[in-house]
């Protein structure tokens, strides 16, 4: 039986060997595990971080833009406004310009008219002057001229 003793000291040795690698190849397989485990929850958490950053990115390029639409809604108006008034002083201007033209027009044709005037005028006059009487028998055609004058005055 010592026989038996002697084989059962060496397995209970043997068992506790492997007994013993098996315990620190599982504590290691764990320490493993929980060292992959920490790097990927500091990842993930890192990658958190890092959306949030971009997520506050997103809202602050957002309210950037919000803004920028507001502001050039605001210019907008103010040009289309602006397009409005500059509008109606054209159609103001096109108005007066019409107005002036047709006042223009007018005054063309009375100075055409009291320039036929004037010339019928400075002929009647010339005439005058030539027929002057120089004797007393002469007046009735001075008289005559004369009445002609005073007809193109009074046309005026």
């Amino acid at each position: 039986m010592n026989e038996g003793n002697e084989h059962t000291p060496r397995k209970k040795r043997a068992f506790l060997i492997f007994y013993s690698v098996a315990l620190f190849s599982a504590a290691a397989v764990i320490i493993l595990l929980s060292y992959l485990y920490s790097s990927r929850m500091e990842r993930s958490e890192e990658e958190l971080e890092e959306s949030r950053r971009v997520s506050l990115s997103a809202m602050q390029s957002v309210e950037n833009l919000m803004d920028d639409n507001r502001t050039l809604t605001n210019k907008l108006a103010a040009a289309e406004e602006s397009i409005s008034t500059l509008k109606l002083e054209l159609e103001e201007g096109n108005k007066k310009t019409n107005e002036l033209y047709n006042t223009g027009e007018i005054i063309n044709n009375n100075l055409i008219y009291y320039r036929e005037k004037l010339t019928e005028l400075i002929r009647l006059y010339n005439e005058l002057i030539d027929h002057l009487p120089n004797d007393e028998g002469e007046n009735t055609e001075l008289e005559r001229i004369q009445k002609l004058i005073q007809e193109l005055l009074a046309e005026e």
